[in-house]
């Protein structure tokens, strides 16, 4: 039988909870009903729904600090600052929502200083409780030195990694690129990485298109991001775990398959097929 200790970060680290297959499954429920909520903003329809988006989002947020997924907390603090930005820029509606909530966030913070404090402290504290914050190490878990370690051994066994080499890293770098450059070397991980770059391209050069545009960025694009970041700090993304990764990938085959589609018929050919 497992319990919580209620709204408060645990000071010690909490074993048995399996944040990083629970984290990302919050994250992106995060992302998406914020990207939902201000999509219905936009149209002023449903908006019943517009409310339970905006609970649902502040429950994911508080779930991820309090079981301290970083990562995913990271990933959407990120993603969420993009979206903000972008439909303050680009929608009047969403400009003047976003201006009414800094304004009583402001005046909350004249009023009841403290309540601002304890919402920073938590968040803080999600990300540096029993942690040393002047040690860069010791704040990332070891992972500095874990990495240090890594690239000493590619210097050394650039072309195969541990595939020809009797000596290993310790521990396990926690970065998608690295830690599959140290498993197979260049030569062996040259795929991999060729695919993982593509991807992040694809993304980024997307995303520019649609902002230059003006128009609704695509979720699928969005939750694509969110594992490319949280990549940067767990191995096993963005193709893993298949539980907490599935919906993005198919939601970003659904915006393939249908720009497929447009592209086709611009172009006067009824070609379609279905992901």
């Amino acid at each position: 039988m497992y319990y919580g200790i209620g709204l408060e970060i645990p000071k010690l680290y909490v074993e048995n909870i399996p944040k990083n297959q629970i984290g990302p499954i919050l994250s992106i429920s995060s992302i998406i009903c914020f990207y939902l909520f201000l999509n219905k903003l936009i149209i002023k329809k449903h908006l019943g729904t517009f409310y339970i988006y905006i609970i649902i989002f502040i429950i994911d947020i508080i779930c991820l600090a309090l079981i301290r997924n970083r990562s995913g907390l990271l990933a959407t603090f990120i993603i969420i600052l993009f979206l903000s930005a972008f439909y303050y820029s680009y929608n009047k509606r969403t400009k003047q929502f976003i201006t009414s909530a800094l304004l009583v966030i402001f005046i909350i913070l004249l009023v009841k200083p403290y309540i601002p404090k304890s919402i920073f402290s938590f968040f803080y504290n999600s990300f540096t409780a029993n942690y040393d914050i002047s040690n860069l190490d010791n704040l990332s878990a070891g992972r500095i030195k874990i990495y240090e370690n890594a690239i000493n051994f590619l210097s050394n066994n650039i072309f195969l990694g541990e595939l020809n080499s009797s000596e290993y890293v310790p521990g396990i770098a926690h970065n998608y690129l690295l830690n599959k450059a140290v498993k197979y070397g260049l030569m062996g991980s040259f795929p991999l990485i060729f695919l993982y770059l593509y991807i992040v391209i694809f993304i980024f050069n997307t995303l520019l298109k649609q902002i230059k545009f003006g128009r609704i960025i695509e979720l699928s694009i969005l939750l694509i991001w969110q594992a490319i970041i949280i990549s940067f700090f767990e191995y096993s993304y963005p193709y893993s775990p298949g539980g907490s990764q599935a919906i993005s990938w198919f939601l970003l085959g659904q915006y393939l398959s249908r720009t497929f589609c447009q592209e086709k018929e611009s172009s006067n050919e009824r070609v379609c097929f279905i992901s």
